[in-house]
Order: structure tokens, then sequence, then C-alpha cells
């Protein structure tokens, strides 16, 4: 049987996926340990809140962006089933250009909070409030290049479709 060689590019695309992953993790690893502190011994961990709060924004955006790149996000497809052939490939590109060009606004919007966060601290560990920020960054730059390649993609589909049908 021939094995599938993996290259640095296909283990790189994998970082999101463990990133989001690992902070799903400690978030359940601490805040089960913070319940048995509390509980069991009357004596919680005060900074595992802060750490959750960084983690949970990692998460959900990072975790965002993998569930986008494997296109996993629940969609209506009320308008799109009017269109048929050609006319729906170019509506979903169209869509697609949105959707990017939304994301890329997004980006620059969560670079703006990031850089805005200034010396804001979490409460307890007293770490930068950037590193909750930083989460929205990278899950919308990451969001932002997999809506670019999308787009790329379905176009190239498209326009090759269409050369197609000329011959």
């Amino acid at each position: 049987m021939a094995e599938k060689k993996t290259g640095l590019f296909e283990k790189l695309r994998l970082v999101p996926d463990v990133t989001a992953g690992l902070a799903i993790a400690v978030i359940i690893v601490l805040e089960t340990m913070q319940c048995i502190g509390r509980y069991a011994f009357g004596h919680p961990f005060l900074f595992v809140d802060d750490i959750v709060v960084i983690c949970f924004s990692w998460a959900i955006f990072v975790g965002a962006a993998v569930a986008y790149r494997r296109k996993m996000h629940y969609g209506l497809e009320v308008i799109s089933n009017r269109f048929k052939g050609r006319a729906k490939q170019w509506y979903l590109l169209v869509v697609q250009a949105v959707t990017t060009c939304l994301f890329g606004y997004l980006l620059y919007r969560s670079i703006v909070l990031f850089a805005n966060s200034g010396s804001k601290i979490l409460t307890t560990t007293r770490i930068s409030f950037k590193w909750v920020d930083a989460g929205a960054v990278v899950g919308f730059l990451l969001m932002t290049v997999y809506g670019i390649e999308f787009f790329i993609s379905d176009l190239k589909k498209l326009l090759k479709k269409e050369e197609e049908d000329k011959a």
C-alpha cells in the first residue's frame, strides 16, 4: 500500500487545529481543577479565570477559522437554490468575495482592537490583555487567507468550466 506523504505545508495547516484543540483541552483541565479546588478543598485557584479567558478567545476564533476551512459552518441556501448551473456558480463566487472582504475588514478591526488594548491587563495574573485580542487577530487572519484560497479555487473552476463549455 502506498503511504500518503505529508509535506511541511500540510503539517503547518494543522497548527490552527492543534491550537484550537489545545485551548479547549486547557479550558477543560483548568475548570475541572478549579471545581475540585473550590468544592473539595475550599480553595479556588485565582489564576484559572484569566487563563481560561485567553484560551476561550483562541478556541473560538481559531476554531471558527478551522471550521471555515473545513466548510463545516451552517449556511442557508434559500437564495443559492434559486439559481442553476453557471448562474449559481457566479452567485457563490460573489458570496465568497463578499465573505472574504468581510473577514478582511474584521481582521483590520481586530488589529485595531489589539493595538488599542495598550497596558490593559487581566486581573489576577497581570498578563497583558493583548493575549486575548491576539486570538481574534489570528482567527480573522486565517479566515481571510482561507477565503482568498477558496475564491481563487472557485474562480479557476468556473473559468475552466466556461472554457470547456466553449470548446
